[in-house]
């Protein structure tokens, strides 16, 4: 019994002398662990042909030998990467000293191999992940043992691992291939989708007659959206259709939505359809859109004046009635206001009248008995009228008169001068050359198509060239005698205020030309007022001659 407790004592001893013993490092000791056993990371694999697995050996850092016990089934490289070549079996040695550690290779044949997509729609620049299907299921395949490819990379490319890429719109063939089985997905790359933000339409709300079509437009935002279609419909047809482009008829008498939707995104223009109208139709007050046809005449037979005038509908074109009041005024060249009065007009005051300015057409008509018409002291004079229908007026202009009745009446007076007014307005037009400086702008009415304007003290000059030379009329704050300027030689004085703007005003030139050159003078004169009156384009900063008391009449 001693014996045999001694012998165990030993080997302990001795398996502890194997497994840790102490080394002296000068400091002390240090205790050394055993090396660890040498294995291979894979007893066993089975893999399919075109496969590669690596194997992998622990427990030495000494460098094994590899080789393949059958080269036709499976190879292996200097590394331990395995690679499947035919259905067999084999082994795979790697060889350390005189120790050699084997792994038992299988290669079977895939009796399936498919992706999960045969087909593949995909915008560009978006992707996919392709799968693998294979039987039998025994043997463990992943997407990188797959070898991928594109029949054309430019329109869709594929990675390692069977992720598509979208890259420009066309088709192309992914194909998976392992070992001698391969499989391809049909893939189509469609441009990117940008959606609709938002949608405008060309007008909110329409007012239209029964029987008149306009047309209406959508905008896209933003404009390079996928979806370029408009759908287009409407609330009531029965009163407003629209067809699919657009186009908007009036049906009936009514209100209803015209609806555009863009990629499900809508928008609407209210349309109200108003009865139709025919030219002398009775029509109520916010009807009226425009008038025209503005006319005074004299008529000798019946000794009295007629003022005409025409109102028209939102088409320009329809000419008819309603109720309403002119406010009528004549002044003679004296300054005598010889008539004021306000007039009522009605349906009856409308009719078809033949005008010498306008000959026949559906007008209303004013009689102003010449016998209501003050004596004054000049049978010329202007007559100006304004039309109240509603809320709204109309100017009907400035007209000239030759027939009024000449006398004394003691109770026509001229009407008082605001010369206070006159030299504020005046102000205010030197006030607009000044901070604009001499400047120019284009007259309709001007020889070279051009006026100019300029100051200096309280004197305006108006040139009939963009220059400031040449023809030119000059104004003098506080006076109403203007100064005319013809070619740098003639000069005429006239009062502005009773100027009408045509050759008839005669003016009296300082080199007394003959009546051709007379007509020359006095029309040039006539052109550059013509460009600073109400009836034309020209406007300094808002006021005109005519604001500040000049020029009674522009022909």
């Amino acid at each position: 019994m001693k014996i045999l407790k001694k012998a165990i004592i030993v080997m302990m001893v001795i398996c502890m002398s194997v497994t840790m013993f102490p080394v002296s490092d000068g400091y002390g000791t240090q205790t050394v662990q055993a090396a660890s056993k040498v294995k291979l990371n894979k007893a066993k694999a089975t893999l399919v042909p075109g496969q590669k697995l690596k194997l992998k050996i622990s427990g030495t850092k000494t460098k094994a030998k590899w080789s393949s016990s059958k080269k036709s089934v499976a190879t292996v490289d200097s590394k331990g990467q395995i690679t499947a070549k035919k259905k067999g079996n084999c082994y795979i040695v790697a060889k350390i000293g005189k120790k050699q550690y084997k792994c038992k290779v299988t290669v079977v044949n895939l009796s399936a191999f498919t992706l999960n997509k045969k087909s593949l729609s995909l915008e560009e620049n978006d992707g996919y992940q392709l799968k693998i299907k294979y039987k039998p299921s025994n043997v463990k395949i992943s997407s990188k043992d797959v070898k991928w490819s594109s029949s054309d990379d430019d329109i869709a490319g594929v990675d390692e691992e069977g992720y598509v890429y979208g890259y420009t719109e066309g088709t192309a063939t992914i194909t998976a291939k392992i070992g001698n089985k391969k499989t391809k997905c049909k893939v189509t790359v469609k441009p990117a989708v940008i959606d609709v933000d938002s949608i405008d339409i060309s007008d909110s709300t329409l007012e239209m007659t029964v029987g008149e079509e306009k047309q209406l437009y959508v905008t896209i935002h933003p404009d390079n959206a996928t979806e370029q279609n408009i759908i287009w419909s409407s609330s009531n047809d029965k009163i407003v259709s629209v067809d699919k482009n657009g186009l908007v008829k009036a049906v009936s008498e009514g209100t209803a939505d015209i609806i555009a939707t863009v990629d499900g995104i809508a928008a609407k223009c209210k349309v109200k359809i108003k009865k139709t109208y025919t030219t002398g139709d009775n029509v109520s007050a916010s009807d009226i859109v425009y008038i025209s046809d503005r006319s005074v005449e004299y008529n000798s037979v019946c000794k009295e004046y007629r003022v005409f005038f025409s109102l028209k509908l939102s088409d320009g074109n329809t000419r008819v009635a309603t109720s309403g009041n002119t406010q009528i005024k004549i002044k003679n060249n004296k300054n005598q206001v010889v008539y004021t009065q306000n007039v009522k007009f009605s349906q009856r005051d409308f009719g078809y009248w033949t005008s010498q300015k306008w000959g026949e057409r559906y007008l209303c008509c004013i009689h102003i008995p010449i016998n209501d018409i003050k004596n004054g002291a000049t049978r010329n004079g202007i007559l100006d009228f304004t039309v109240y229908i509603g809320r709204d007026s109309w100017n009907g202009e400035k007209h000239s008169v030759n027939n009024l009745p000449v006398g004394y009446d003691s109770t026509v007076n001229a009407e008082p001068e605001s010369q206070e007014k006159y030299n504020e307005n005046f102000d205010k037009i030197v006030s607009y050359v000044k901070k604009n400086g001499t400047f120019s702008t284009y007259g309709s009415y001007c020889t070279y198509g051009y006026l100019s304007v300029s100051m200096s003290g309280d004197k305006i000059e108006i040139f009939e060239n963009y220059n400031g030379k040449g023809n030119k009329v000059t104004l003098t704050r506080g006076s109403k005698t203007a100064i005319a300027v013809i070619k740098g030689m003639a000069t005429a004085e006239f009062d502005i205020s009773t100027f009408k703007g045509d050759a008839t005003d005669m003016l009296q030139w300082s080199d007394d030309p003959s009546l051709d050159v007379q007509f020359v003078y006095d029309t040039a004169i006539a052109n550059i007022l013509k460009n600073v009156s109400k009836n034309d384009n020209f406007y300094m900063g808002g006021y005109c001659l005519q604001n500040i008391g000049f020029i009674s009449y522009i022909y």
